[in-house]
This record gives structure tokens, C-alpha cells and sequence, in this order.
């Protein structure tokens, strides 16, 4: 079996996200609500994605610096939004520490984050750290996000996994994907400088675009399709699991529904 490390950084392509993905920003008012920016707050939006989050918090009042590693999402949230276009600037979530921000003196008042931090395996404490270096200290710190949890889209996950294993490469290994428990993450915020902490697993049935499964494939199954020699490879295992998992989630009207599980989290800095 041959065992694929996986990179952090991929291709985003924004038409696609807005196609397939326009649920993201449009399910995020919850954890949006929970953060309640107010006025003059320093406020950093980390994976901003295409900006639309950022933007209702700014609009709020607050000072916003927001950042993604993608410079393609970047450059689509400065066209969306060009009036707030010095915002937003490329930046990997796992080196904030050592960024302008992570070692400046003048800390952020909250840090906020949807349905981005799972995309952040490669050192998720490391992940953490940093948020808690740009945060002020003594529980003047907050930090509200949202991403997937335990048993986040569960079937699709082990159907990629399973189907690269079939073709001799390392499934697990190969998903980009970190998602923990309530109980590991509030352990992984205390352990790295946070308190008060409150994590929920919420259940989250999610309807797809009209391109159902095959569609959210092509947006959020590179890191498994990359690994694959040819279109014509890829194109056979997004058949095979669309075909796979049709019995289950899609129902007899055609509307593909995926199993999300979002992990809630709040916490205070020490």
C-alpha cells in the first residue's frame, strides 16, 4: 500500500465553492451569533474563505484582519468586497504564530472561524498555539468557531478512504481532515492556554446543490482525487461513490443530503 502524506494548501477553485459550497457562509449564522462583534473590537477571521462571513462581521463595527491559505479564496474575497479589500491577506492557520500578528504586541480581542479549522491536520495544537498568541491575555481573549467534528460526513469520508485503499494507496493517510470529539478538543484549548471552554457536537443535516454528491466531490475531494494518475481514475471512484452511497442519502426526488456534524467551540484565553 502506498502512503501518501497530505499537504495543507490546495487548489480552491471560488466558482466552484460558490456553486457546490454556498451552504458554508449561509449555515454560519449561529456561530457568528455567538461571537457578538461589537464596535471597535480587533477581530481575526481565520480561512475566510470568499469573504462573506468577514464582511457581516465588519459591518458589525469591528476591526477585521482575515486570512486563508488559499490565494485564490483571497482574491475572491477582495473582488467580492473591495472596499475592504486590505482585510484580507493569504496566510496558512498554522503559521500564525510566527506571523506579524502571532509575535505583535497589540492583541486581537477575539479570534473567529467557520468550517475551516478541520482542512488544518497537519499540527492542530500548533494550530491552537497560534490562535492563542494573537488573542489578549488574562480572559480578555475569546475564541468562537465551527468546524467539522466526530463523525462529520462519516459514509462519504470512509467511502474516499476505502476507495483509495482499493487501488493500493493509504486512504487515511491521504485525508486532509481533522475531526475530533468534544472532549479532545476542550483537552487540545486548555492544554495550549485556554479556559471556560465549551465544545458541542451539533448535528447538522446538510442539503446539496443541485450537482449533489458528484458536485461536492469536485470542491472538497481533492486531497483524494490528486493522488489518482488520471481523470479518467478520478472520474471512476466519484462514480463508484456516488453509486455507493445514493441508497443513503439521496432521497426519491433526486436531493442529495450529507451528514454533518459541526463541533461548536468557545473559550476564553487565561
Amino acid at each position: 500500500m502506498t502512503t501518501t502524506t497530505t499537504s495543507t494548501t490546495y487548489t480552491w477553485s471560488p466558482k466552484a465553492y460558490s456553486q457546490h459550497a454556498s451552504f458554508v457562509p449561509q449555515l454560519g449564522t449561529p456561530i457568528l451569533e455567538a461571537l457578538a462583534p461589537k464596535p471597535g473590537e480587533r477581530i481575526m477571521d481565520i480561512g475566510c474563505g470568499d469573504g462573506i462571513l468577514t464582511e457581516r462581521i465588519r459591518l458589525s463595527g469591528a476591526i477585521v484582519v482575515a486570512n486563508d491559505a488559499s490565494p485564490d479564496m483571497i482574491h475572491q474575497a477582495k473582488e467580492n468586497f473591495p472596499d475592504s479589500a486590505d482585510t484580507y491577506s493569504v496566510l496558512d492557520g498554522h503559521d500564525l504564530h510566527s506571523s506579524e500578528w502571532g509575535t505583535a504586541t497589540d492583541k486581537f480581542d477575539a479570534v473567529f472561524s467557520n468550517a475551516a479549522l478541520h482542512w488544518m491536520k497537519k499540527s492542530p495544537a500548533q494550530v491552537v498555539r497560534g490562535i492563542r498568541a494573537v488573542l489578549k491575555s488574562n480572559h480578555q481573549g475569546r475564541f468562537v468557531a465551527e468546524f467539522g467534528g466526530f463523525l462529520n460526513i462519516a459514509s462519504v469520508h470512509a467511502a474516499l478512504i476505502n476507495g483509495l485503499n482499493k487501488r493500493g494507496f493509504d486512504g487515511r493517510a491521504v485525508s486532509p481532515w481533522y475531526f475530533p470529539s468534544p472532549a479532545e478538543y476542550k483537552l487540545l484549548l486548555e492544554e495550549n492556554g485556554f479556559t471556560d471552554v465549551t465544545a458541542t457536537l451539533v448535528g447538522r443535516p446538510t442539503v446539496l446543490s443541485e450537482a449533489g454528491l458528484k458536485g461536492w466531490l469536485d470542491t472538497f475531494g481533492m486531497a483524494f482525487m490528486d493522488v489518482l494518475g488520471s481523470d479518467e481514475e478520478r472520474e471512476e471512484l466519484k462514480n463508484e461513490i456516488v453509486e455507493q452511497l445514493r441508497p443513503v442519502l439521496c432521497d426519491s426526488q433526486g436531493v442529495w443530503t450529507l451528514d454533518y456534524w459541526r463541533l461548536r467551540v468557545e473559550a476564553w484565553t487565561h
